[in-house]
C-alpha cells in the first residue's frame, strides 16, 4: 500500500453538487458545475492512479503499469464520470 500524499476524502458536496467538500477546508468549494465538481474531487485518485502506474511500471516494466491503471486509474475515472 502507498502511502497518501494528498488530503483524502475529496467529495462532491451534499446538496448541491456543484460544490467539493474538502476535509479541513470549513467551506466547500463552488466549482461551477457537477461535472468539474466529480472531476475536482476525483483529482487526489487520479493524481494517485498515475503515480502508481509509473512506480509500478518503472518496477516492473510497461504491462505492470497497465496493470494499476486498469484497477486504480478505472476507479478514479468512475468517481470523476459519476
Amino acid at each position: 500500500m502507498t502511502k497518501q500524499s494528498h488530503t483524502p476524502g475529496w467529495i462532491v458536496a451534499a446538496g448541491d453538487s456543484r460544490y467539493v467538500a474538502i476535509p479541513g477546508v470549513v467551506k466547500p468549494i463552488n466549482c461551477g458545475s457537477a461535472d468539474r465538481a466529480r472531476l475536482i474531487a476525483a483529482a487526489p485518485e487520479l493524481l494517485e492512479a498515475l503515480k502508481q502506474a509509473l512506480r509500478d511500471g518503472e518496477r516492473d516494466g510497461p504491462a505492470s503499469a497497465m496493470a494499476s491503471l486498469n484497477i486504480v486509474g478505472r476507479a478514479a475515472i468512475a468517481k470523476a464520470e459519476g
